[in-house]
């Protein structure tokens, strides 16, 4: 069983100094391992993927600058690397459904191969739009996973017309997954 013992900083430095930045929780929600995080692009709410819980964590940025929790996406699988597109509203993160073979390729054992892909959190059409005091309704409507055979230990994704385009830190170069229906157009 996992404990949470992860927090989400802000860091800031004064204007014109090259070190010396003030970090300090933005927080007090605790999470399994928060790693990937975006927001809107109007820097109203912060979403943060807590790996290991399976979700991602939503915050309204207060005016003060810290972070007020407002809610949980579920995820079918443990996420990463989040990207928000500010013109659909949707939410793209990095699907990592074997993370202990993820543990085994950053130890350096490069004979394993691990699936992955891409998982997208729509806005929900059913529920009212969201304002900058309320967040969007999210859910997982299109999730991609390849078998790591083009490509291992996904870490980050694109959706680029039909296809599907997928990076990882630890393997050359990009897999191309292409898809003969609509689903994955933002």
């Amino acid at each position: 069983m996992w404990v949470p013992r992860s927090y989400i900083y802000g860091c800031h430095k004064n204007k014109g100094q090259r070190v010396g930045w003030k970090c300090a929780k933005a927080s007090d929600k605790l999470g399994l391992f928060y790693n990937g995080i975006t927001a809107t692009k109007d820097r109203s709410f912060v979403f943060a993927a807590d790996m290991y819980g399976n979700l991602i964590r939503m915050f309204k940025i207060t005016a003060d600058g810290l972070l007020e929790a407002r809610g949980e996406i579920a995820s079918p699988h443990m996420i990463d690397n989040l990207d928000y597109d500010e013109s659909s509203g949707s939410i793209l993160a990095s699907a990592t459904p074997f993370p202990f073979l993820s543990a085994k390729i950053i130890m350096g054992d490069d004979t394993v191969v691990n699936p992955g892909g891409l998982t997208v959190f729509s806005p929900d059409p059913a529920s009212s739009s969201s304002s900058s005091v309320t967040p969007p309704k999210l859910e997982a409507t299109f999730d991609l996973l390849q078998d790591g055979q083009a490509l291992s230990m996904i870490s980050t994704g694109i959706i680029w017309g039909d296809s599907v385009v997928l990076g990882s830190p630890f393997k050359p170069g990009v897999a191309v997954c292409t898809t003969d229906t609509s689903e994955p157009s933002l």
